[in-house]
């Protein structure tokens, strides 16, 4: 076998999984949706039971929602990464036929900084901001409902303690993301 049949089966198998990225962060997003919104139903349908919409609003809920968060930033994480290593890919394909028009070029477009001094990758984060914030925003809520449940029945200062946990994870799960989206916008391959 020569080096360019496997340097297109591995840009082959590459394109793939980021394919696959992009179906799974649908996915996610798809049963996520759905799973809150199942969730929400039954934490309002056994309002008036005891202990039983705490646990819903304050633990299940946010705990679903940062799941998703994760999911999806880590599939979000392995598109970008097989979408830099294509591009290198690319560029080492191109480069063995200079007297030629590129043949593969997406990725490295993709990569590429456009007249607006952005590349088309940094132009996609509002999408992927907006669905972090929507996730964090129905955690926040469910915490909000969950303090208004627990209020008339529980010591103020449990209460405290337990939303200070709760906004500790919510500020890990912020962080975590600011670090992968630098990572994701800042690394850039070494383009031949």
């Amino acid at each position: 076998m020569d080096w360019i049949t496997v340097a297109m089966e591995e840009y082959k198998t590459l394109r793939e999984a980021s394919l696959s990225s992009m179906k799974m962060q649908q996915s996610i997003l798809t049963f996520g949706t759905a799973t809150i919104g199942i969730i929400l139903s039954a934490g309002f349908n056994v309002w008036e039971k005891r202990f039983l919409p705490e646990i819903i609003f304050m633990a299940l809920l946010p705990a679903v929602s940062y799941l998703i968060v994760l999911s999806y930033i880590g599939e979000t994480g392995r598109m970008f990464r097989a979408g830099r290593f294509i591009a290198l890919i690319e560029n080492k394909i191109n480069s063995r036929f200079l007297e030629k028009e590129k043949a593969l070029s997406w990725e490295s477009w993709l990569l590429t900084t456009q007249n607006d001094g952005k590349t088309p990758h940094h132009k996609l984060w509002f999408h992927h901001i907006s669905i972090f914030i929507f996730f964090i925003l129905v955690s926040f809520i469910s915490m909000i409902i969950g303090n208004i449940k627990l209020y008339s029945v529980t010591p103020l200062t449990l209460l405290f303690f337990i939303d200070m946990f709760e906004i500790g994870v919510l500020l890990k799960i912020i962080e975590i993301f600011i670090s992968l989206s630098k990572l994701n916008l800042q690394a850039r391959p070494n383009l031949l």
